[in-house]
């Protein structure tokens, strides 16, 4: 309950963020991350697309993401989120460049499938993930904006569960706004 009201209250402000944005972007995320999903570590491409909505000293992002890979001994593993809300706040706003951070929630799926041979079992989760973000911004008012970023996401509230529930995942990347 008390996660619905959280995920309420944050939605609430995106009408006013899109509104009355100072600045607003695209952008296109590539990365590679690690999943921990509770029975072993994998890493995989990342791809991500979303939209920025800049109000004063904070943002809104909305973005999605998809990430997978087929490893040599025969496990897969696949990860997406849709949609991704995130609250950013920067540290120095009126810098043309900078660090921001923020957090937020999204919905989404990851799923290991463990070789027939490994030890490993299988492994899927569907439901709420806790986002976290730290990045930098290399030229925020110019039209193509690079950006470096590491995020953190955790899977919280499962709709649906098979096997261990997975551990945080981590995520770093380059990204360019336009």
């Amino acid at each position: 309950m008390r996660n619905t009201l959280l995920l309420i209250l944050f939605l609430s402000y995106l009408p006013a963020a899109m509104a009355n944005n100072n600045h607003e972007y695209y952008q296109i995320k590539l990365g590679a991350g690690a999943f921990n999903t509770a029975d072993t570590t994998t890493g995989a491409p990342i791809i991500s697309l979303g939209k920025r909505f800049e109000v004063g000293d904070a943002a809104i992002e909305l973005s999605t993401a998809w990430g997978g890979h087929k490893h040599a001994n025969g496990d897969r593993f696949s990860y997406f989120t849709l949609p991704k809300f995130t609250y950013v706040m920067f540290h120095n706003p009126k810098e043309n460049k900078g660090f921001y951070y923020g957090g937020g929630l999204s919905y989404g799926k990851l799923k290991h499938t463990a070789d027939f041979y490994s030890q490993n079992s299988d492994t899927k989760f569907s439901g709420v993930f806790a986002e976290g973000t730290v990045g930098y911004e290399f030229k925020r008012n110019a039209s193509i904006c690079p950006i470096i970023y590491v995020d953190v996401s955790q899977p919280v509230i499962a709709e649906s569960k098979q096997g261990s529930h997975p551990g945080p995942s981590l995520m770093l990347g380059m990204s360019v706004g336009f």
